[in-house]
């Protein structure tokens, strides 16, 4: 005889609102148990040892970012925050009902005998005789009613496991029966569903009591082989199953799902909805053949399901990632419109952000309905619903518009203080994903509700805040901020790898603002789990410590290299292109072998790099100087070329001054396709930020004096946008400029070398220098380690190209440019040491100016001037050689052999040597050196020149 549970006494298991619809994910292996069935005992090891870990971990998704040259995530993904909707808090479970201890476990009953019988009167249940009927007794209801405390679900379970091994109660037709069954599970999961804290202790008790689930599987693989179970115990079975987390093995699924295959056809649409929607849960266990007909029976009733049963199928399908073809998704969404007024504030809810996990595959037309809806339960929506339509939206990328928003600021503004802190969290971080929409007393009152809950945070709600602060540019308090540095530093230990990453990144994005205790004690984290670092986290943190200037230490940094290196293959264009840009960010500090590796595995993909990161391959490998090779270099022109037009403003800029950078003159074909591009989009309005391109654009005009390409009017707009960026910087001079401004002031008296201008702005190159000695036209910089690739010792290319510059502008006003690097000015050890030094690099060349003349009248005959100029490097060092090698050799005939440690200063021309042993470098006018002349075409070939 089959029995049909009654749907009352199963409401709150099946017919209940999905409150928080999760991925239930878990891993492991508990021990094997023994069954108390010998006709069953075949494959029970297998099934233990299959079936899936009782720990029921937090669901949060973690993202990368990426915006510009920081990958998010993808983001990217990334990527990766999951909703609040998932909301699993391991913390909660942890703290009552983990017992390690093994007095404590046998005080709660997990280590009783497997004969204890405890009485049943004990959780105020009757005795049962289950040698009659059970339907409809009121002695067997008050059974499955599970005692909501720790001490008494212990005991139900002890009760319920010896009622199923007693060897009287083994007629399994009449009365340990499929009713019986059937509802130890689904009241299992009722009780978890209301009291998700019995979770942890139930998943303890099945690790202790191992006899429970083996007892139970015995029994329902009988029921299963005799055909006993109708249509709702099967889907009954199988959501029990999914609300204790997918406690059962592949064993039982496997049987489970051969039963209820072949009668899908009986399924009513509530079982169809959750056994899709459980299945969805367990992360996906059900075979394709089974969804295959599942999807076939569902559409051929898909006008039959109600409301809850269409929101339930359509949020499984976004957990699943999209398993439902795109006629069965159709017909839903027509379904669904047709019936949007009877959705409640959940389904609604859930709607919405199944839509962004997704990818938002709805229609216009339904989310304009959507919002209509959602609008009218606002005020009953709850903060979970509020949180995740927020976040979500954020993920969509603004689809709500500014009214509603408005609406839902104003209701979530209301009620911040019941906001939970994962809901808290992905707020902040949605707010910073739409850039920061929020009004500042929202913000101002988030912050003291975060702050009163810090501690409350887990690991990743900290890591998403604190990134998301990273986005929106910093908005936080100094308070807010070390408060959550301390909390933070306190359970660095416990941050996944995605978080570490997130946070050294964050931190990179707000220009280094925690403190180098933190930096120190996170370093040692990560070096200590950076083989479990995945691509994506290698390339950021790689990127971060570009931007910071490079924090991280020579030992991570080498051990970075090896495990990047082992994986480079693994790693998508994005985060190649960033690796690359951040070594030339870094002045080069990869070795030989990386980027020779690098170069092979960028080029087999060169078309499948986007815009952005074909132009910062380009104009990194500008800024080292032009370490790329030839071939790589002509794909890259062809595939510049064949998309620039898709190029955003920044990027068009960067090609254009790091073309500058390498001295190579354009083609003409380059070169007429790069100035339509530029055109059409100034034209367009497309440059958001023009000055600081502009200004990189009017440089590169300079270097190979390209006014006459470019209409009168167009190369004043740009001179002056140019102007207007270089006026706007503060100028800040360090404490190495000062020292010598001082020491060379003092000196220019004593030799009457004339006034000395600090920080003299030039128009030809709109920036300033740091000493100008105008009566003789001597420009002095001051170059600090920032002005040197990582062998310290070779001048960056942008200090060239403001010295091509300068000394080859029209009006004459540079006859010279004097370098000083740091190392070289450190090393003298007091003033007299310091008036020798300019004694021996400035005053031949002020002797050989005529100092006797005025400036004014010497820059009458520039070119005479510049000869003899030129005749001073030629002479110089009173009969010491002084060859082609201190002259700098242009860039294309130069040769940068690499070792790990960066370059080679003994292979590399014209790198500074120590003044006890070479003259530094006079600079000179371009156009009187001693150079090999340049073609009229880009030679890929030869590298770049300066």
């Amino acid at each position: 005889m089959f029995y049909r549970v009654s749907l009352v006494l199963l409401t709150g298991t099946i017919l209940g609102s999905v409150s928080s619809p999760a991925l239930l994910e878990a891993s492991g292996n508990p021990s094997g148990r023994s069954g108390y069935f010998n006709n069953y005992d075949k494959g029970k090891s297998q099934r233990s040892n299959d079936r899936r870990d009782f720990s029921h971990k937090n669901n949060s998704y973690d993202q990368s970012n990426s915006r510009g040259k920081y990958e998010e995530r993808s983001h990217g993904r990334g990527d990766d925050y999951r909703s609040s909707e998932e909301k699993g808090n391991s913390r909660d479970t942890k703290k009552k009902g983990n017992y390690s201890n093994p007095q404590e476990k046998r005080e709660r009953g997990f280590g009783a005998s497997n004969n204890s019988q405890p009485s049943q009167d004990k959780i105020g249940l009757k005795k049962i005789d289950f040698t009659k009927s059970l339907r409809k007794r009121p002695e067997f209801r008050d059974l499955f009613n599970i005692p909501d405390s720790y001490q008494g679900v212990v005991e139900w379970c002890n009760t319920i496991r010896d009622i199923m091994k007693d060897k009287n109660h083994r007629d399994y037709n009449r009365n340990v029966n499929t009713i019986f069954i059937a509802r130890v599970l689904t009241s299992l999961g009722q009780a978890v569903k209301k009291n998700p804290k019995l979770k942890s202790v139930l998943d303890e008790y099945f690790r202790a009591q191992t006899e429970f689930l083996d007892l139970w599987e015995d029994l329902v693989g009988i029921f299963l082989e005799q055909n006993k179970f109708n249509e709702q115990g099967l889907s009954n079975i199988f959501y029990g199953n999914v609300q204790l987390g997918g406690i059962l093995g592949s064993n039982f699924l496997a049987k489970w799902e051969t039963q209820a295959l072949s009668r899908i056809k009986a399924f009513n649409e509530q079982g169809l909805s959750n056994i899709f929607y459980g299945n969805a849960q367990l992360g996906g266990k059900l075979s394709s053949d089974f969804l295959a007909k599942w999807e076939t029976q569902a559409l051929s009733r898909i006008k039959a399901f109600n409301e809850q049963e269409l929101s339930n199928i359509f949020y499984g399908n976004a957990l699943l990632g999209g398993e439902l073809n795109k006629e069965f998704l159709t017909k839903w969404e027509t379904q669904a419109l047709s019936r949007f007024k009877a959705f409640n504030e959940q389904e609604l809810s859930n709607i919405f952000y199944g839509n962004v996990l997704l990818g938002g595959i709805l229609g216009s037309n339904f989310l304009k309905k959507w919002e209509e809806e959602a609008t009218n339960h606002l005020k009953s929506f709850n903060e979970q619903h509020l949180s995740n339509i927020f976040y979500g939206n954020a993920q969509l990328g603004r689809k709500l518009s500014r009214d509603f928003l408005a609406k839902w600021e104003t209701q979530a503004l209301s009620r911040l203080n019941e906001f939970k802190e994962q809901e808290l969290s992905n707020i902040f971080y949605g707010n910073a994903q739409l850039g920061g929409k929020l009004n500042k007393e929202f913000l101002t009152k988030w912050e003291t509700q975060a702050l009163s809950r810090l501690k409350a945070f887990n690991e990743q709600e900290l890591s998403n805040i604190f990134y998301g602060n990273a986005l929106l540019g910093g908005k936080w308090s100094d308070n807010f901020l070390k408060t959550w540095e301390t909390q933070a530093l306190s359970r660095l230990n416990e941050f996944k790898e995605q978080h570490l990453s997130n946070i050294f990144y964050g931190n990179a994005q707000l220009g280094g603002k925690v403190n180098k205790e933190f930096l120190t004690k996170w370093e040692t984290q990560a070096l200590s789990r950076l083989t479990e670092f995945n691509e994506q986290h290698l390339s950021n943190i790689f990127y971060g410590n570009a931007q910071l200037g490079g924090k991280l230490s020579r030992d991570f940094l080498a051990k970075w290299e090896t495990q990047a290196l082992s994986r480079l293959t693994e790693f998508n264009e994005q985060h190649l292109s960033n690796i690359f840009y951040g070594n030339a960010q870094l002045g080069g500090i990869l070795g030989s072998n990386f980027l020779a590796k690098w170069e092979t595995e960028a080029l087999s993909r060169l078309t499948q790099f986007n815009e952005q990161g074909l132009s910062n391959i380009f104009y990194g490998n500008a800024q080292l100087g032009g370490i790329l090779g030839s071939n790589f270099l002509a794909k890259w022109e062809t595939q510049a070329l064949s998309r620039l037009n898709e190029f955003k403003e920044h990027g068009l800029s960067n090609i254009f001054y790091g073309q500058a950078l390498l001295g190579n003159p354009f083609s003409q074909k380059f070169l007429g396709a790069w100035k339509e591009t530029f055109l059409s989009k100034r034209t367009n309005g497309e440059f958001q930020d023009p000055s600081a391109e502009i200004h990189s654009i009017y440089l590169a005009i300079q270097r190979f004096n390209l006014q006459k390409e470019f209409a009168e009017d167009l190369f004043q707009e740009i001179k002056l946008l140019s102007k207007k960026h270089g006026k706007k910087n503060k100028i800040t001079t360090s404490q190495l400029q000062n020292s010598v401004f001082e020491s060379l002031q003092f000196y220019s008296k004593d030799k009457d070398l004339g006034d000395l201008e600090k920080e003299a702005f030039f128009e030809s190159v709109m920036s300033p220098v740091d000493i100008y000695l105008k009566k003789y036209g001597i420009v002095v910089e001051v170059q600090g380690p920032s002005h040197f690739l990582s062998d310290q010792k070779t001048a960056k290319p942008e200090d060239r190209l403001k010295e091509h510059i300068l000394l080859n502008d029209s009006e004459g006003k540079v006859c010279s440019v004097l370098a000083i690097p740091y190392f070289e000015w450190n090393s003298l050890k007091n003033e007299q040491e310091k008036v020798d030094y300019f004694n021996k690099k400035l005053f031949p060349i002020v002797q050989e100016l005529n100092l006797r003349s005025p400036h004014q009248e010497t820059l009458k005959d520039s070119d005479n001037l510049k000869s003899s100029a030129m005749n001073i490097v030629l002479n110089l060092g009173e009969g010491k050689d002084l060859n082609e090698r201190n002259l700098r050799i242009p860039y294309k005939k130069r040769k940068f052999p690499f070792s790990n440690d960066g370059f080679d200063k003994d292979t590399v021309p014209g790198a500074y040597e120590s003044s006890e042993n070479k003259e530094s470098e006079i600079r000179l006018p371009f156009k009187k050196r001693l150079l090999p002349q340049l073609s009229g075409e880009i030679d890929f070939s030869n590298g770049a020149e300066s």
